[in-house]
């Protein structure tokens, strides 16, 4: 990122806009700097600008006003009122421009109307970019007045006239620091008529003062002491046949990073002009050293993010509130078969084809809510990635753009797996005892038609086991199923149906239980797509819970409603709530909450089902309960327009 322009204003501000934009993939960008004259806001520089951009703004006037007086990056969008924006079309943010306490201007970025907006990231890029982008400018500034005053010195002076086309030489070389301090001790050398001469820097790690260029320096020139500001001139010997050294503190931003030192030949005064010259050369040096070695600094951290993201086997890759891919690291690029040079701008399903990557993006798109997503994507290697889904949140709430993260989950499958066929083959194998020991109960009561106390307590127990142990084996074997997809019949549900359906089959339990069961559906068609039998299934679970763990006099609610995209479910009851600890591990299997009362019967599995279903579906589910005053589970799957769209 780094800018390789000369030191000239109007180059440095054209960088500045420049890099602005690439910084934060803005189409657009402008810089604004105050008239200390006037207090005017001026547009001085730009890069693709629009033809009705504000040229002159007062401070707080429009967005660029606005943030002239602030510390952080603003933004605004087309809702934002026109007056605010300012002829500022589209999305747009602009950052103070402030410098040791001095506000010199705004950094304007914009982008189109139909482009995404900026994210979190971005304007913290922004924010970050805009002090070493300010400093450029005041170093510039700095330069510029440099030469304005080498040109007066010119119209006096022949060696000052060469003095400063020594610091123009040094501009145009860039930030290449070796070539750059090189040159200007050459042509200070030649200028000056100086015998040799070297060109020393604090290293900024260690802060030891190492040589980085020189020219015939004597031994006796060597590990002589830094001038702390003004230049020191000092014989080489008491003959003086080895002539002076002269040493000129480099300094930036009011701190000395180095020192230029020239040897005067024997025999040679240094005069006033001499010494002028010199400032102005160790001044553009000094400026030189600090923009080389701020914008290497910059540089450097890309290439670091970069690294980071090439070196790591997780798949990587972003994209914008449309769809449209704008990065991708390698990983990414070897799952999916592009090239993100090739591919960056497009949309992610011209990118890739994945059915699983592309239906989630669309998914997300439709509701455009800020919340991570979990899924499975599988390759054409036959490899199986678990995917994180993450929103990138704009300043105002809104998504702008996602971040997928995947991981090869491949081993982990084929371990779930064989865990699932263990499982599978055992509840096939428990069947038949289950079965052969429920007939011998039933034989065992009719062989005892007036059982005493022991007896009956004993055969109580045995039915209540094998019972339990039978629920168990048919809810491992439904799981099963459900996870395999095995008779998973797809088709267009009309939820209002099947609600009805189960209102009608827990009413009586409801009345038994003296509990209130109200269904309230939302006007409108409710169709999902998916599999009626496991849905009503879904429902109906939840609805059994409630029931359960409600108190006689108590309620149960069921709600359907259509929401951005998605048919809702709320399984609502009066109960005595989960507790928070208790929240995250509901739909975990076999687990069954501490202390419940011997009435209250279940295996641990009818949540897991739940959300097996659920998932299966492309939907979600969600407990939301606060001990004391009951709970609500809820089910979102995908509308069935939604997903013809």
């Amino acid at each position: 990122m780094a800018i390789n322009v000369s030191l000239g204003p109007s180059d440095v501000l054209s960088a500045v806009a420049q890099q602005g934009c690439i910084l934060t993939g803005s189409r657009a960008a402008a810089v604004y700097l105050l008239d200390s004259a006037t207090q005017i806001l001026q547009l001085v520089a730009g890069h693709r600008l629009p033809e009705n951009l504000g040229a002159r703004l007062f401070p707080g006037e429009g967005l660029v006003g606005r943030a002239f007086g602030d510390k952080h990056a603003l933004v605004a969008d087309d809702r934002t009122p026109s007056d605010l924006r300012l002829l500022s079309p589209g999305h747009s943010a602009a950052m103070s421009l402030i410098a040791s306490g001095r506000r010199w201007g705004v950094l304007l970025v914009m982008r189109g109307k139909r482009a995404r907006k900026f994210s979190r990231d971005e304007l913290a890029a922004l924010e970050w970019f805009a002090l070493p982008a300010v400093q450029a400018i005041a170093n510039s500034h700095e330069f510029y007045h440099s030469v304005q005053a080498i040109s007066q010195f010119q119209e006096a002076n022949e060696r000052l006239r060469v003095a400063g086309n020594i610091a123009r030489a040094l501009a145009n070389v860039g930030y290449d620091l070796d070539r750059m301090l090189a040159q200007a001790l050459d042509g200070a050398c030649r200028s000056l008529r100086m015998c040799a001469g070297a060109v020393r820097l604090y290293d900024e790690q260690t802060g030891q003062l190492t040589t980085v260029v020189e020219r015939d320096l004597p031994d006796a020139a060597r590990d002589r002491a830094v001038p702390r500001s003004l230049a020191v001139l000092e014989s080489l010997s008491d003959s003086k046949d080895l002539g002076a050294l002269v040493s000129v503190p480099l300094v930036a931003r009011e701190r000395v990073i180095g020192v230029l030192q020239l040897v005067v030949p024997p025999g040679r005064a240094l005069s006033s002009d001499d010494r002028d010259a010199l400032a102005i050369i160790a001044n553009q040096l000094a400026l030189g050293v600090e923009n080389a070695r701020l914008f290497r600094r910059v540089g450097t951290e890309e290439q670091r993010l970069r690294a980071i993201l090439s070196s790591t086997d997780n798949v990587v890759l972003s994209v914008d509130a449309e769809g449209r891919l704008l990065t991708a690291n390698a990983a990414a690029e070897r799952a999916f078969g592009f090239k993100t040079e090739a591919c960056s701008g497009r949309l992610l399903s011209q990118a890739t084809t994945n059915v699983a990557l592309n239906l989630a993006l669309d998914q997300a798109r439709s509701q455009r809510d800020a919340r991570r997503r979990t899924f499975q994507v599988h390759l054409s290697d036959e490899r199986v990635l678990f995917a994180s889904m993450s929103p990138i949140p704009a300043a105002d709430g809104m998504v702008q753009g996602w971040v997928f993260v995947m991981q090869d989950m491949t081993q982990f499958r084929e371990m779930d797996e064989l865990r699932s066929d263990m499982i599978l083959t055992a509840a096939h194998e428990l069947r038949n005892p289950v079965n052969l020991t429920h007939g011998a109960l039933e034989l065992l009561e009719q062989c005892l038609p007036h059982p005493n106390g022991l007896q009956r307590d004993a055969l109580y127990l045995a039915r209540l086991g094998i019972e339990r142990a039978g629920s168990l084996i048919t809810d491992l074997l439904d799981l099963e199923r459900i996870e395999r997809r095995v008779g998973l019949k797809m088709e267009p549900c009309d939820c209002v149906t099947f609600l009805q359906a189960i209102e009608q089959e827990f009413h009586l339990r409801a009345q038994e239980r003296n509990t209130c069961l109200q269904v309230r559906v939302q006007d409108g068609a409710l169709t999902v797509w998916g599999d009626e039998r496991l849905l009503r299934r879904v429902v109906g679970n939840l609805v059994d819970n409630a029931l359960k763990y409600t108190p006689p006099g108590g309620q149960v609610g069921i709600e359907a409603r259509a929401e951005a995209g998605q048919v809702l479910f709320d399984v609502s009851d009066t109960g005595p709530g989960i507790p928070l600890e208790a929240q995250p591990y509901v739909f975990e299997r076999f687990y069954r909450l501490p202390d419940q009362p011997d009435n209250i019967k279940g295996t641990g599995l009818g949540l897991t089902i739940v959300k097996s279903i659920v998932e299966q579906h492309g939907g979600r589910v969600w407990v939301t309960s606060q001990p004391g005053h009951g709970s609500t589970f809820t089910v979102s799957l995908p509308a069935y327009q939604a997903i013809r769209r």
